[in-house]
């Protein structure tokens, strides 16, 4: 949420696995958007991962409110009652960056290891 780097720092930001983690309830997600944006210089590029809703994080996870759950039966025990925000579409990760970032390339990683399930949606962007 907050990145300990100057304003407009960097030209490659890799966000793998990161930004969706919140800090309790009340934080939102377009808050960690903003401050990823704000260190990337102007066409600048993120190259973000994110879990897909099917992913084994969200397995048993209870909904807090819309798109944020808590994560109840982490494999590694590590993230339990951790609260993450959970993407459901690339529609919606674009909706929510394309107010700093443009020229959207997406891919995703649908993978089986040793019975998890890996299940990421990975985006390129440009900082506008």
């Amino acid at each position: 949420k907050k990145i300990p780097f100057k304003s407009k720092f960097f030209d490659y930001v890799v966000g793998w696995n990161v930004s969706y983690y919140m800090e309790n309830e009340d934080d939102i997600i377009e808050d960690h958007i903003k401050e990823l944006s704000r260190v990337v210089k102007k066409n600048g590029n993120i190259i973000c991962s994110f879990p897909k809703k099917n992913c084994f994080l969200f397995d048993k996870a209870i909904k807090v409110k819309k798109n944020y759950v808590k994560i109840k039966s982490d494999y590694f025990k590590i993230r339990n009652e951790q609260i993450m925000y959970r993407f459901n579409y690339r529609q919606e990760l674009q909706r929510l960056f394309q107010k700093y970032f443009k020229e959207f390339k997406f891919s995703e990683l649908n993978q089986d290891c040793f019975g998890l399930n890996y299940n990421f949606i990975i985006f390129v962007a440009k900082k506008k």
